[in-house]
């Protein structure tokens, strides 16, 4: 069996990507979508500190991605503090 080795920041790129995922379908199926939304701000930080991935570096990198839909309703939730 090979070994895979995973560095911190593909493991970064891996959660942010998911969140955006994650936001994009809440920003599509509406603006009352934020517990949605808590919960996938809630699963991408568990994941966060699960692998030692600074919890603000993946929130930075999601809000520099997000349209104006996605980052309403991130801003919504009011749970987005690093």
């Amino acid at each position: 069996m090979a070994l895979d080795l995973w560095f911190a920041s593909d493991i970064q790129q891996h959660i942010t990507g998911d969140l955006l995922m994650l936001i994009a379908t809440a920003a599509a199926m509406g603006a009352g979508n934020r517990e949605f939304v808590r919960g996938a701000l809630a699963i991408s930080r568990a994941s966060c500190a699960r692998y030692g991935i600074p919890w603000g570096a993946v929130l930075a990198d999601v809000k520099a991605d997000l349209g104006a839909d996605g980052m309403a309703l991130l801003d919504s939730t009011r749970l987005i503090e690093g």
